[in-house]
């Protein structure tokens, strides 16, 4: 019925949950009619859904208020209806180079990239780290579309390391190959009394960060490259309370190796939320020595100290991912 309000969808099309804000003048339309015509058990579920889309904009409210303190300390008149295309702009004035030329650089890696890779590691069951580490030093920004990507139900799961770390009273706040880093700089923007680090092995994009960030007036975050922080782990070693590890254990070489490297960095009952995706292979820069760790993520966790625990928020929680606590 073409009166139907839509629901998100996943990349499949297949329908989530919640209705995006462009479709809640359509739901409350159809709860009307259904309410009318006595079907009260659709209604109650266009209802549940309503509800949904409204704790969705809830948490993407903090994705927007951020990038809008952004345009507005640059004094940048351009629509702020896309977060897409907001984050690109911001690419286009931080690189000076026109936005289309990025993104065509950007489409330009899409169609290079398989063929980058299976040059760097021709043979995928005998990945080395020094490959790797080719792999990702050969790699200029940027060379993705911004995280910001696709609807707002994605920009909505952002926010849950924010939630955690207020409702919890976080303090000293890692995220750990976090590229430009937005969940945590947004952390960093609403809990300015936090102290949060970003560790990433990619100077260009965390320099990025670093720019993006001091627009934004964040004062409290650190910056470490990946390669000097683990040198100096002596440094820091208990620091912290509260670490996001998000989509990076599937792109390593040792992924309990990782797991137990972040276990001495947390003091006991820290917190880590975490995502994985291991069973992505051939995904790019998956490697296909971890898909045997897909299903098997609270076993690597249990091994290193990590116990899983439950967590309700607004919405439901991705598949992948994970909130778990140092013992």
């Amino acid at each position: 019925m073409n009166n139907m309000p839509q629901q998100f969808k996943n990349s499949s099309g297949n329908n989530l949950f919640g209705y995006p804000a462009e479709e809640m003048n359509k739901a409350f339309s159809y709860y009307k009619t259904c309410m009318e015509t006595g079907n009260t058990k659709v209604a109650a579920e266009i209802l549940t859904h309503i509800e949904a889309g409204i704790n969705i904009e809830k948490l993407v409210y903090h994705v927007y208020e951020f990038y809008n303190v952004i345009l507005n300390n640059l004094n940048l008149d351009i629509p702020r209806n896309d977060l897409t295309q907001i984050v690109w702009d911001l690419y286009s004035y931080y690189l000076d180079v026109p936005k289309s030329t990025l993104q065509q650089q950007v489409n330009n890696f899409h169609q290079t990239c398989d063929s980058m890779w299976k040059e760097i590691v021709p043979d995928e069951d005998n990945v080395t780290e020094q490959q790797l580490d080719t792999w990702y030093s050969s790699l200029v920004f940027p060379n993705q579309a911004p995280p910001t990507l696709m609807n707002n139900l994605s920009r909505a799961y952002k926010i849950f390391p924010l939630i955690l770390a207020q409702s919890n009273n976080r303090k000293n706040i890692l995220d750990f190959g976090g590229q430009t880093a937005e969940a945590l700089s947004i952390i960093a923007h609403n809990m300015p009394n936090s102290t949060c680090s970003l560790v990433e092995g990619d100077e260009s994009v965390m320099n990025y960060a670093k720019w993006r960030n001091d627009i934004a007036g964040i004062k409290n975050m650190n910056y470490y490259n990946s390669n000097q922080f683990v040198k100096d782990i002596s440094m820091h070693k208990g620091k912290f309370d509260f670490c996001i590890c998000t989509e990076v254990l599937e792109h390593v070489y040792d992924p309990p190796g990782l797991v137990k490297f972040l276990a001495e960095l947390l003091e006991p009952n820290s917190i880590l939320f975490i995502t994985t995706s291991f069973g992505l292979y051939p995904h790019l820069s998956h490697l296909k020595q971890n898909v045997k760790y897909a299903g098997h993520e609270d076993q690597i966790m249990q091994s290193c100290g990590f116990m899983p625990v439950q967590v309700n928020f607004s919405i439901p929680m991705m598949s992948s991912m994970r909130v778990y606590v140092k013992v």
